[in-house]
């Protein structure tokens, strides 16, 4: 399914495309024409405004002009396609496409296809009450899970809250945008924090404005891995003791608490944990460290119980601190 699927033709997305036109449009004799307003056209300054120089320095220019420019058609050509055909029936399903691509959301999709890293948007993966998760392909035809957080619907003041006990982040503003972008930001930073120290998450590519980049978790075929609630799991035993593992090397040596971990938060990829959704996660430091932590260590006493397996929060604790 096409990300044509999920947005109505005839609907406005939000302030995104105002008029269509003006974000994307295409001539009478069906070439592809980008027709940016004031603040796009700046992106792309370098491409139709080269600067005046010797005979050879233009010829050079020149052809670097033709080779963005060919870049360009092409990062639009693949916009178009995601864009052209919207097909929803219903409210609901318009004020959701409004919600996700307003202007400034198509306008970093545009970027981030200029740059290589989305060729295609398929489908959503998945719906959140802040993101919407979906399936894509880069420029070499590798999937990639590409979330896009709703700037309208996200919840500023939960976020607000742990932004501000977090000392990475210096983020003193209520500017809604702003905050959506420093929480893409640091999920962005919990997933390369976690990866270096080897626990399983998908491996971050790119955060840009309020859209993440990264691995797709699922098959060679583009099936996306199930959610550790809606799986048929095999071995609990072995999906906890890595869990835990998990937790502890999060808090002992990556420092972070995941703060949401849950069956809802954990994908089951060739019997094996793969850890979510860890934009909330918070340095160790923070005021609120330990409340989240415990909040994640009786998730899994309560999801592992459901599964047969008998472990009480004392337990699981005593193996994360080494006690």
């Amino acid at each position: 399914m096409n990300l044509s699927d999920t947005i109505d033709k005839s609907s406005n997305i939000s302030n995104a495309e105002v008029n269509s036109k003006k974000v994307f449009n295409t001539d009478d004799n069906s070439k592809k024409v980008f027709n940016a307003d004031d603040n796009s056209k700046k992106v792309f300054k370098a491409v139709h405004s080269p600067k005046e120089g010797s005979k050879a320095d233009n010829e050079s220019k020149r052809s670097k002009a033709d080779d963005n420019s060919k870049k360009v058609s092409k990062a639009d050509d693949n916009l178009r396609k995601m864009l052209s055909e919207k097909r929803v029936k219903g409210d609901a399903d318009r004020r959701v496409g409004s919600e996700v691509f307003d202007k400034i959301t198509l306008e970093t999709l545009y970027k981030l296809a200029n740059q290589g890293y989305l060729h295609i948007l398929n489908g959503a993966i998945s719906t959140g009450k802040e993101a919407n998760v979906f399936k894509g392909l880069d420029e070499n035809n590798n999937f990639v899970a590409v979330k896009i957080y709703r700037v309208t619907t996200s919840d500023f003041k939960k976020m607000q809250d742990y932004i501000q006990g977090d000392p990475r982040f210096k983020v003193k503003t209520s500017n809604k945008r702003q905050v959506v972008n420093a929480w893409v930001n640091k999920e962005f930073r919990n997933l390369k924090r976690a990866c270096e120290y080897g626990v399983r998450v998908p491996h971050p590519i790119v955060a840009k404005n309020n859209i993440l980049v990264m691995e797709f978790i699922g098959d060679v075929y583009g099936d996306p891995a199930p959610l550790m609630k809606d799986a048929h799991i095999s071995n609990p035993h072995e999906i906890l003791d890595r869990l835990v593992n998990y937790i502890k090397i999060l808090y002992n040596d990556a420092k972070i608490v995941h703060g949401d971990l849950s069956s809802f938060n954990i994908l089951i990829k060739d019997d094996e944990p793969v850890i979510i959704d860890i934009s909330q996660g918070v340095v160790v430091d923070h005021p609120i460290s330990e409340e989240l932590l415990n909040r994640d260590i009786n998730n899994l006493v309560k999801d592992f119980k459901k599964l047969g397996v008998q472990i009480s929060k004392d337990e699981i604790k005593s193996k994360i601190m080494d006690l």
